[in-house]
């Protein structure tokens, strides 16, 4: 029988990505479209028919349900020109004018906003013909509805605007909103004189109030100083500042001659002088009676004043002060000169004249009482100085606030005199045609036009909703299954597990000829996989076990002890599920004595039986041995196992699941190679426990096998030239009525031996 290599079942050398790993990976690269593409296949396969109906049934849905949501809408315009006429409120200035004409059109768009129109509106016969009702929430549709604004490109015109579903009420609600606000402000729609006098009666409140804040400021320096009229203050607090300069520099004077009559004679006893008064005669005493000194002295205190009146505004460093500094210092200089060459011609005497001032000396004070009284001197002429300061700032603050009153009662005064000219010839001529603007209703209500139309958006929308939802959904379900349903799931679910081979679901009476022949070449391509990597290993010993029952561990089991056989191979078959029994009952070897039997023993002979198929042996399980599971230890299995490693070319041992007997950690940890078979429909995430417990105990996993494949799996991962195979029964294959219990492969099997052997 030709066998095709082109078997896309898989390869023993091939690993696939993980399901869920097993522990720390590498980083993966980002995936590629092809990738992405694959996963959503994933998760569609099988329930392609399920996601296109519920897929259509949600488009049709999603689409009329959008369409018929919503109706188009109608919109209708009236249009208001305002034409501006010149009105002169307090100064004939373009920015005034714009700002008055622009409050009037405001103020027209507010009449047409308000509730009183909007409610004469609602209410008038040709509105209420739809039915709308006049409730507070037909009120805010209505108001929700009506759109007014003044045009963007030109202020004259004010458009209002009114949108429905009904073509006919977009009309008419417009309309009824004109003819509302002509009934109601319609006398007022040409005197403009009512906009100017409410903007003259905000400008004189303004006014006011800033008269009020200047009259408190001016109360607070009142209140500082017990006055307002700070000029006749400041002169005397400039004098005293002057006559204590004067005393200071006096006192300054005559402590210098001390200290230099001192320095002349230091070891000259100081000679005890009669008590008498001697009068130090200063510069303003010789003014008295000498006319350059007297004018010397005016301008030093002309300098001195301008002085202090340039500290105020003006840095220490300035120019200005720089320069009043300077002249003030030449005039002291020539005053001293003047004084000096005065003293030497008059014999440092001077008669006192009426009214003189001097400062009075005792000629035997000491000079540490001089150094004093020169000291006070200096403190009271800083204090009368600080005194002239803070009075020359407050006079200068009140020379503002009076200036800025002054302006403001100016104003006051013109707003009043128009405000006044304006209420009266209100009064005298009631339409007036001197207003801000005239008024004309250019349209009360164009023709309806398409404001918006929706449906087709809506439906769209609809229809891509609700196709997609019912895809999601489902993929959705295909996320939350956490089964193997197809082969490619085995391979991108085992953790790294290579894929050996898939069984096809075979029923018990296999009718398909083609099906059944294509289950026996599957099964010859896995025992071949396992021949080759058993040469090179030496491996004989093959343990098939699975993560829980009913995945088909025991028909796979003799299957591939049926093929081992058929190929020449001296076969052992051990059934080590000893709570199950399956592969015993299979093939109908119940006994008392059995595979516990061997194992107390120590040997196989008088436990091994002969099979009714050439080269094929087995070592069935007790009646007994699960009640006796507890006894068994690696020492004792490995021994069994070492024993038919000598007598036999393959062993073939069959466990229970591995998540759930003792018998199978025993075996798969010193068998060569151990075979996972997973059924269709086993949970990932029981397979993947699995594959970490037989790693644990440091077994060597050969591969998976799927079992129980659909047909269209199947037949696609099968080439074309292994499906044309001829198949027919084996003549000298045993009689298979002999054998009813074995299962659907094992029979297909079984029932191809000569051909296949």
């Amino acid at each position: 029988m030709n066998r095709s290599r082109n078997h896309s079942n898989g390869s023993a050398l091939a690993e696939f990505d993980p399901f869920t790993p097993a522990g720390p990976q590498a980083s993966q690269p980002d995936e590629s479209p092809a990738q992405l593409l694959l996963k959503l296949h994933r998760l569609l396969r099988g329930r392609y028919v399920l996601a296109l109906i519920l897929a259509a049934a949600g488009a049709i849905a999603g689409g009329a349900a959008g369409y018929f949501s919503t109706a188009p809408k109608w919109q209708s315009y009236a249009a208001i020109r305002i034409e501006p006429i010149r009105q002169i409120i307090l100064e004939n200035t373009p920015e005034r004018e714009i700002a008055y004409f622009d409050s009037y059109v405001q103020e027209q768009v507010i009449c047409l906003e308000e509730q009183k129109t909007l409610d004469r509106a609602m209410f008038s016969p040709e509105w209420q013909k739809f039915g709308r009702g006049t409730d507070m929430k037909a009120k805010n549709k209505f108001r929700n509805s009506l759109s007014v604004f003044v045009d963007r490109n030109s202020r004259k015109w004010i458009k209002v605007r009114f949108v429905d579903g009904d073509r006919d009420a977009a009309r008419t609600g417009v309309r009824q909103v004109i003819d509302a606000y002509r009934e109601i402000f319609g006398p007022r729609l040409l005197i403009g004189e009512e906009t100017v006098i409410r903007t003259l009666r905000r400008e004189r409140e303004r006014i006011e109030g800033e008269i009020r804040s200047y009259d408190a400021r001016l109360r607070e320096i009142g209140e500082r100083f017990l006055t307002t009229e700070l000029v006749p203050l400041h002169t005397k607090a400039i004098e005293k500042h002057r006559q204590a300069e004067e005393e200071l520099s006096a006192l300054e004077r005559h402590l210098g001659q001390l200290e230099a009559t001192r320095s002349a004679t230091p070891d000259a006893p100081e000679k005890p002088q009669p008590p008498k008064m001697d009068w130090k005669v200063g510069s303003r005493e010789i003014a008295k009676v000498d006319a350059a000194m007297r004018k010397l002295v005016d301008m030093r205190d002309d300098a001195r004043l301008e002085l202090l009146r340039l500290e105020v505004k003006y840095a220490p460093d300035s120019p200005p002060m720089r320069e009043a500094t300077d002249k003030l210092q030449a005039i002291e200089r020539r005053t001293e000169e003047l004084y000096a060459e005065w003293m030497a011609a008059h014999d440092n005497q001077l008669p006192i004249a009426p009214g003189a001032t001097g400062v009075p000396v005792l000629a035997t004070e000491p000079i540490e009482v001089i150094r004093a009284k020169r000291d006070f001197a200096r403190s009271v002429a800083d204090r009368f100085r600080d005194e002239a300061i803070a009075i020359s700032n407050a006079r200068r603050d009140v020379d503002s606030i009076n200036a800025e009153i002054a302006s403001r009662r100016k104003d006051l005064n013109r707003v009043e005199e128009r405000l006044n000219l304006l209420t009266l010839e209100t009064q005298q001529q009631p339409q007036s045609t001197t207003q801000v603007g005239r008024i004309e209703i250019v349209s009360d209500g164009e023709e309806a036009t398409l404001y918006s139309d929706t449906r087709k958006k809506l439906g769209a929308l609809g229809f891509l909703l609700g196709g997609s939802l019912p895809v999601f959904g489902v993929m959705l379900i295909g996320a939350i299954d956490r089964r193997f349903r197809y082969s490619d799931d085995a391979q991108a679910g085992t953790s790294k597990v290579p894929l050996l081979g898939i069984l096809p679901f075979l029923p018990d009476v296999a009718n398909d000829p083609e099906q059944a022949g294509i289950a026996a070449h599957c099964v010859h391509q896995i025992r071949t996989l396992l021949q080759i990597g058993g040469v090179e290993h030496d491996r004989k010993v093959f343990a098939v076990t699975s993560a829980t029952s009913g995945d088909g561990k025991t028909s796979l089991c003799l299957s591939l002890g049926l093929s081992f056989a058929a190929s020449g191979s001296n076969t052992l078959l051990i059934d080590f599920d000893m709570i199950g029994g399956g592969l015993t009952a299979n093939m109908g070897a119940r006994t008392d004595v059995g595979l516990l039997a061997a194992i107390d023993d120590g040997q196989l002979e008088g436990h091994v039986r002969p099979t009714a198929f050439p080269r094929l042996s087995l070592i069935p399980s007790g009646r007994d041995d699960s009640q006796e599971i507890s006894r068994l230890s690696p020492k004792l299995v490995k021994r069994l196992i070492d024993q038919a490693r000598k007598q036999y070319d393959v062993i073939v041992i069959d466990t229970g699941p591995v998540l759930g007997s003792i018998e199978a950690t025993l075996v798969c940890g010193v068998a060569d190679g151990v075979v996972l078979a997973l059924g269709r429909g086993q949970q990932k995430g029981m397979a993947n426990r699995a594959i970490e417990t037989l790693r644990s105990i440091g077994a060597h996993i050969m591969g998976v096998v799927f079992n129980r494949a659909q047909a269209g799996d199947f037949k696609r991962t099968v080439s074309q030239s292994v499906r044309s195979i001829p198949m027919h029964d084996s003549g000298q294959a045993p009689s298979l009525k002999a054998l009813p219990s074995l299962g659907p492969m094992a029979r297909t099997v079984a029932s191809h031996l000569r051909t296949d052997g």
